[in-house]
């Protein structure tokens, strides 16, 4: 091990409290000579997660732009993420770094590593680096929905949430910084573990939240019925509410499928309509997968709201006030 893979083990150890472990990892054959050559491969552990450490051989040569197309080509597979590691920046170096999203360390002066939900100023005084935001997450959202729809009754780990929601653990890890620096719950640590709670109830959630979710349809298209797979009818929109109210059905009904699900709709040929015609339906496309929150066939009555906000229609506005009104908290 080299001194710099030294220094950064001490310095992750002081400053997070944490165990660092950083171990040789020979360069992939696949790898282009000149990456061999601009820099050094460690497996980063820091208790079961595991992170590419990103050596930097010659601060002097070493462009934030280059990095970021090099980032393509890195090993990073059955990895949770990377961290750029140089013996010194300089401070132009460093706040395009950080302007790119891209974690470093330089041992015993600067730490920026938002999926550890911290980062360090200049001149070593702690902050964290997620301030509140306009709009949660896609991820950050689900972990919210799963939380509306009843399925976290106690503090629950970022590692019980991926396996739930089939989501990366650093991805949840992130959605918990998010949801804790706009005020939603509350993260607390128990040893090496960081938990996620929600003391208000789910009923004050939904109203802190509501402003901060985003409508998940991506986008929708009109396909002929028969296209559209049995298992993914879920049923969404005007067809989900009219489901769950006295609202009429629409001509043709409306169905909501993840970006996977959307895949494997492509893959099969369907054509997209551009006009109605009988036997077409709806397909909406969402940012997150609708069926992990699914009830009776029909998409959960939170995405449901968020998926109709925008509807300029007394009966759609009605139906959802008295679906909303008859919902048991």
């Amino acid at each position: 091990m080299n001194e710099l893979a030294k220094q950064f083990e001490q310095y992750m150890a002081v400053m997070t409290q944490e165990r660092f472990s950083a171990t040789p990892l020979a360069a992939e054959k696949r790898l282009p000579h000149f990456l061999q050559q601009l820099y050094t491969f460690y497996r980063l552990r820091m208790g079961v997660r595991t992170y590419l450490g990103v050596f930097v051989l010659d601060q002097a040569q070493f462009k934030p732009s280059s990095f970021v197309k090099h980032l393509r080509q890195l090993p990073l597979d059955e990895m949770e993420g990377y961290c750029l590691v140089a013996q010194s920046l300089p401070s132009y170096v460093r706040k395009k770094l950080i302007e790119n999203g891209v974690p470093f360390v330089v041992p015993g002066s600067q730490l920026f590593w938002p999926a550890l939900g911290m980062a360090m100023q200049q001149r070593g005084s702690w902050r964290q680096p997620l301030a509140k935001t306009e709009q949660l997450s896609p991820s950050s959202q689900v972990v919210v929905l799963h939380a509306l729809t009843g399925h976290i009754d106690e503090a629950i780990t970022p590692r019980l949430l991926a396996e739930s929601l089939d989501y990366s653990a650093m991805t949840m890890t992130r959605a918990l910084d998010e949801i804790e620096a706009n005020g939603l719950g509350k993260v607390t640590r128990e040893g090496r573990e960081r938990r996620l709670f929600f003391p208000d109830g789910r009923k004050t959630l939904w109203e802190q939240a509501r402003p901060l979710l985003r409508n998940p349809v991506r986008k929708a298209v009109r396909l002929m019925e028969s296209d559209v797979p049995v298992e993914f009818r879920l049923l969404a929109g005007e067809s989900a509410l009219a489901a769950r109210t006295i609202l009429g059905y629409p001509p043709t009904p409306i169905y909501a499928v993840g970006r996977e699900g959307w895949k494997v709709v492509q893959k099969k040929g369907a054509e997209v309509i551009p006009v109605e015609e009988p036997g077409t339906c709806t397909l909406q496309i969402w940012r997150y997968n609708p069926a992990l929150f699914a009830d009776d066939n029909c998409v959960d009555i939170f995405s449901l709201c968020l998926s109709l906000q925008d509807v300029r229609d007394e009966r759609v506005e009605s139906a959802l006030d008295d679906m909303m009104e008859r919902y048991s908290w």
